[in-house]
């Protein structure tokens, strides 16, 4: 048995089980329940993946969420967009993070 964790085996760190959760949501109406009824695009957390159940955008925006990005965010490689602005997140911007190639909107003011 080996020790420790790696990418095969550690799939609750990976973007699949959101996107399921996400395609599920949409068929479901639930979105319509999170969400406010306004111009204003109101959902929070993974909130769109492509066609290969991945994950490509997050918004985690205005939550007063405390902490750090961790470097493990470099499992999301079809991460589009990531929008984390005004919480409260302190530390170092992982460098992983400049690694994501389908990265093309990012937003960390006001943290």
């Amino acid at each position: 048995r080996a020790s420790g964790w790696d990418f095969g085996t550690a799939h609750f760190l990976t973007g699949l089980h959101e996107c399921h959760w996400v395609k599920k949501s949409f068929d479901d109406g639930f979105w319509g329940i999170l969400s406010i009824q306004s111009d204003t695009d109101r959902r929070v957390g993974v909130t769109k993946c492509n066609a290969d159940m991945e994950v490509t955008e997050i918004r985690l925006a205005d939550l007063n969420l405390v902490g750090f990005i961790p470097e493990e965010i470099k499992w999301l490689n079809s991460l589009e967009s990531l929008d984390i602005q005004n919480n409260h997140l302190a530390g170092p911007i992982p460098k992983s993070l400049g690694e994501l190639d389908e990265l093309s909107y990012l937003s960390l003011d006001g943290n």
